[in-house]
């Protein structure tokens, strides 16, 4: 069980992260379609900020399930028109965890990436190539800077704190 201030101190960053990111998402609205993103990167603040020190958290990981999630969701999409939305969703989900598992770089919020991409309206008809690039490598990787400066500061934030209160 965590102390109280760590849980306390998870949520308080998982918030500052998440707002940082769609505050910058939202800036960038005219030109990426927001309903897309939510479920991926809901799932990306949990692992990168609750599970930090793990492996499904490193930066290879993250990117290489990503690129690999955008890459085959996009190839599907464009490679399978008349396939019933299912059984697609369910082939793009299959190939992306063995690609994925190959590369041994299993990361579980990279799988919504994939599901997204052959969804009904998806983003990737609007997005075109650049879906890839977006949701493949460029958001992965600002919202790990993001969450990664996030930890920065509050363990620096922490240090000034505890000096603080040894000098009163």
């Amino acid at each position: 069980m965590r102390a109280n201030a760590d849980v306390l101190s998870i949520g308080i960053k998982g918030l500052v992260a998440t707002a940082l990111f769609f505050a910058i998402a939202h800036i960038l609205s005219p030109l990426v379609p927001q309903d897309f993103i939510l479920g991926s990167y809901g799932a990306l603040a949990v692992v990168l900020i609750a599970l930090q020190n793990e492996p499904v958290a490193s930066f290879r990981t993250i990117v290489t399930a990503h690129m690999t999630a955008a890459t085959v969701g996009f190839v599907l999409f464009h490679a399978s028109p008349f396939v019933p939305a299912g059984i697609l969703v369910t082939v793009t989900i299959a190939v992306t965890l063995f690609l994925m598992a190959s590369m041994n770089a299993i990361h579980p919020p990279a799988g919504a990436v994939a599901f997204v991409a052959v969804s009904p309206h998806s983003p990737v008809e609007t997005l075109g190539l650049s879906f890839i690039a977006l949701c493949g490598l460029a958001g992965p990787v600002t919202f790990v800077a993001i969450c990664r400066t996030t930890e920065t500061v509050f363990e620096q934030l922490k240090n000034v704190l505890f000096r603080y209160s040894i000098k009163r």
